[in-house]
């Protein structure tokens, strides 16, 4: 796998979500703009986690809701070899927008 740039022009909305202003032509990161699919991005930047290990570890009581962002993140979450979600290079680079 090859690491690839991304640079991204980010502002936030009357609702303080993230909203994608200029892409730099990479996938466009709308997908960052909700304050789970945030949680889960810092999560999995952690370590990989199964589907449930993570469902616990955000408290979310509803499958169809963790499946729902999961779908939602694309590119920037994947399932490895051992069935466990992790992030994938842009996943990574997605998830150092939020690091003190």
């Amino acid at each position: 796998m090859t690491a690839r740039s991304v640079t991204l022009e980010l502002s936030i909305d009357s609702r303080f979500r993230w909203r994608v202003i200029r892409d730099g032509g990479s996938e466009t990161f709308e997908t960052i703009s909700h304050p789970l699919r945030i949680k889960v991005l810092k999560t999995l930047n952690e370590r990989p986690m199964s589907f449930s290990e993570l469902k616990r570890e955000l408290g979310i009581k509803s499958i169809g809701q963790l499946d729902f962002h999961l779908k939602k993140l694309g590119k920037l979450v994947t399932v490895n070899e051992e069935g466990k979600y992790s992030l994938t290079n842009e996943g990574h680079a997605a998830s150092r927008l939020w690091r003190p």
